[in-house]
């Protein structure tokens, strides 16, 4: 779906050609393909080529801010953060990946977001577990929790 999206450049249109008859006794008919087409070896790096060129803070930021289903990412001021946002937004819906729990230590970045988007306003009073790191989104502080570790002593 996604790669029907992207327009192939006019003088390469030529190359894509689909030669089609519904039957033996009909003259068969010539089609142009003006998009890219699922299948071809070079689809997937030209769907990303298109993504990174219209979204390239989010690109950067799935790329390096990401850890499994969880992104965790910033901006240096709200109006930036919330540009990010927005193109992070966009980059994954067009590959069919519609964002949820959202959380920001900043309230203003989630006003625009549908409720069922955000977690429950109850979140503010807890830390959240990021990536194995716990985050409080309150006074934007990281805590990291090493695990025990148990030492066995041998007196003689």
């Amino acid at each position: 779906m996604m790669y029907r999206q992207i327009r192939i450049v006019e003088r390469d249109v030529e190359l894509q050609r689909i030669v089609w008859s519904p039957d033996e006794n009909t003259e068969p008919l010539h089609f142009q393909l003006l998009t890219v087409t699922y299948g071809e070896s070079c689809a997937p790096y030209l769907s990303l080529l298109v993504l990174e060129h219209r979204y390239p803070d989010a690109v950067q930021a799935v790329l390096k801010d990401r850890y499994i289903d969880d992104l965790l990412t910033g901006a240096d001021d709200p109006e930036s953060a919330q540009k990010l946002r927005n193109e992070i937004i966009s980059l994954l819906k067009a590959g069919g990946f519609p964002l949820s729990k959202w959380v920001a230590n900043t309230p203003e970045l989630l006003e625009d977001l549908a409720n069922e988007d955000c977690l429950r306003p109850t979140w503010r009073h807890l830390p959240m577990n990021e990536l194995g790191i716990s985050w409080n989104p309150v006074d934007d502080t990281f805590r990291l929790t090493p695990p025990q570790i148990k030492s066995f002593r041998w007196t003689l």
